[in-house]
């Protein structure tokens, strides 16, 4: 299954609706849907020109000079054209099916990613109340397992061990900062100090960013920081991070 990048399509020779002509030769259609079993996928290029905002530096070899475009000359889609290709696609889809969105731009997005759309969007699919969205990840991708019209997600991180499935690490402060990967809603992430201490319950900025303080309790030396993600189907993953603690130092006069 083939999904436009994204937003780096985007140039001054190549407005919206050309902008996608290097895809269409090398993959096909940007816009295209398919039944696998009682599952219905429906692709669409939701990257959509708002103008051409100019270039900028970047280091990244594989852009021409050096440069790419800036990224806010988009916003996120779909066009009216692609709300009624999907509802014309489920014409044909019994309603208890899974039905499956996959696009670039988040269907939440905010900023110059929000896309108006999503109320036409949400009524053009309210036949068939087993859809979610699938969108695009950075630096990895998304096994999608689908058994009848149940479905389970997984992510494998890009030039890492598929076991890779989260960074941690600690700052002076004592801050520890998990980075769980492909996070969602309804997660959940326990840190601690092994062995002897009890895990805690972390707060989280976003559904992959999680936050918790070191214990101010901890005896110098050397320690292991235990950090377990649940995620929305009850599967765990743990990593671990070493850390080293001095001895206090006596406050000189």
């Amino acid at each position: 299954m083939n999904i436009l990048s994204g937003h780096s399509s985007l140039t001054a020779e190549h407005p919206d609706f050309d902008a996608d002509e290097t895809f269409e030769r090398v993959f096909g259609p940007t816009d295209y849907a398919f039944q696998y079993g009682r599952a219905h996928f429906i692709v669409l290029d939701n990257v959509i020109d708002q103008r051409f905002a100019g270039m900028r530096d970047t280091g990244h070899p594989g852009w021409s000079d050096g440069q790419m475009p800036v990224a806010n000359n988009c916003r996120g889609g779909p066009r009216a054209e692609q709300i009624e290709f999907g509802r014309n696609s489920l014409r044909f889809v019994p309603a208890d099916d899974r039905v499956v969105l996959a696009f670039h731009i988040p269907i939440e997005g905010g900023g110059v990613h929000r896309i108006p759309e999503q109320r036409a969007l949400s009524q053009a699919l309210s036949s068939h109340p087993h859809t979610f969205s699938l969108s695009g990840s950075l630096s990895g991708h998304t096994h999608l397992h689908v058994d009848g019209n149940r479905y389970t997600t997984g992510f494998r991180p890009a030039r890492r061990d598929p076991g890779h499935r989260m960074s941690v690490h600690v700052g002076e402060d004592g801050l520890i900062t998990a980075n769980v990967f492909n996070g969602a809603e309804g997660d959940r992430v326990t840190m601690r100090i092994v062995p002897g201490s009890t895990a805690s319950d972390s707060r989280k900025d976003s559904h992959h960013i999680w936050h918790a303080s070191l214990p101010t309790d901890v005896p110098a030396g050397t320690h292991v920081i235990e950090v377990v993600h649940t995620d929305l189907y009850g599967r765990t993953v743990s990593a671990h991070h070493t850390i080293r603690i001095g001895a206090p130092q006596p406050i000189r006069p």
